[in-house]
């Protein structure tokens, strides 16, 4: 997908008057906010632009200054065009990065909020689909040469080094580099394939076990609702990102297993019926970062943990995420295939 025609699309959305000389103006500072911000806490924040949440003002203000810097007539004030700025510059970085963890941000939010930039999602599922398919192959490990006449153009017969050896002995050296560089290739290129196996066999025993680890009982005694927050922990505690192609069969499946109770359920009530250990639990090993990442499902279990009733914890949800967790309604499957997203993000 070409950026700028991309880029054109949504921009015409927000500005009418677009000339090629504006356009340019624009992804040129597109393209220098993707060089200054170069740390996953910068970019949460233009996630955070996007979707109009509250944002850092120093942030925001070195965001603007990007494209102010370029075109002095840039208005600052226009957030629905920052907002579109904002959403191709994701677009971008996720394009040109392969950022699957930002594309799982992306597949999370939009649940939550209306963006304007279409075209964001459809790149994060590419991206998504892409890297989980992706199957590593093992290196070729080339065949290793040892020349003998190195031998006897460095020592003689006795095993005195020669006078002449020096150059015999360089072009040993850069062999034998070489050579290791290859082995030690291959070597990686081997664990990273055994890393993936582990993954695969850590899975299939998760679900052939039918078997939660945390709760430390089987599913068929666990209700869904609870299952849901559990099993989206648990399959991205086996797995590193980008995570299995086939994540969201394997909650559904295991979900499948679990006492029916409910087919849809409020973020308010799905955070309220975990059982307290269990939320201590994620928050402990999940949480810390849930703000700074804009982990939204996440920052409800932390929160809730903060009051001693039920729902206790919504007015101040509300006023730092701009939605109401009582309205926002989803299948458990959805659910446990948001929280599984969070977490890999979190890890």
């Amino acid at each position: 997908m070409e950026f700028e025609k991309v880029f054109i699309k949504n921009y015409k959305k927000v500005c009418m008057d677009i000339t090629n000389e504006r356009i340019e103006n624009r992804i040129e500072g597109i393209n220098a906010v993707i060089e200054q911000f170069d740390s996953y806490k910068k970019i949460a924040e233009i996630v955070k632009l996007y979707w109009g949440m509250d944002c850092d003002s120093e942030i925001k203000e070195e965001f603007v200054s990007c494209f102010y810097n370029v075109d002095m007539t840039f208005d600052e004030q226009n957030a629905e065009e920052i907002s579109v700025l904002a959403g191709c510059t994701l677009l971008k970085i996720i394009q040109e990065n392969e950022d699957v963890q930002l594309a799982y941000s992306v597949k999370i939010l939009e649940r939550f909020y209306e963006g304007k930039v279409a075209d964001l999602s459809c790149i994060a599922s590419e991206v998504i689909d892409m890297q989980t398919r992706a199957e590593k192959q093992v290196s070729v490990c080339q065949s290793l040469s040892w020349k003998k006449e190195w031998e006897s153009d460095i020592i003689d017969e006795n095993g005195k080094v020669l006078s002449t050896a020096t150059q015999a002995i360089v072009e040993l050296l850069k062999a034998v580099k070489t050579q290791f560089t290859r082995v030690n290739n291959y070597t990686r290129s081997l664990l990273e394939i055994n890393e993936k196996c582990e993954e695969k066999i850590a899975v299939l025993s998760w679900i052939i076990g039918e078997w939660s680890d945390l709760l430390q009982k089987p599913l068929s005694e666990v209700d869904d609702v609870e299952g849901t927050l559990v099993l989206g922990v648990e399959l991205a505690e086996l797995v590193n990102i980008p995570g299995p192609f086939a994540a969201e069969a394997f909650l559904s499946k295991m979900l499948a297993k679990c006492k029916h109770t409910a087919k849809e359920i409020s973020l308010t009530e799905l955070i309220d019926k975990q059982e307290e250990g269990i939320r201590q639990y994620v928050s402990e090993n999940y949480c810390e970062e849930a703000e700074e990442k804009n982990l939204l499902i996440l920052s409800a279990v932390k929160d809730s943990l903060t009051v001693d009733e039920e729902k206790a914890w919504v007015p101040a949800y509300k006023k730092k995420w701009k939605i109401n967790p009582d309205g926002v309604t989803f299948t458990l499957r959805d659910w446990s295939k948001l929280i599984y997203f969070e977490c890999m993000i979190s890890k």
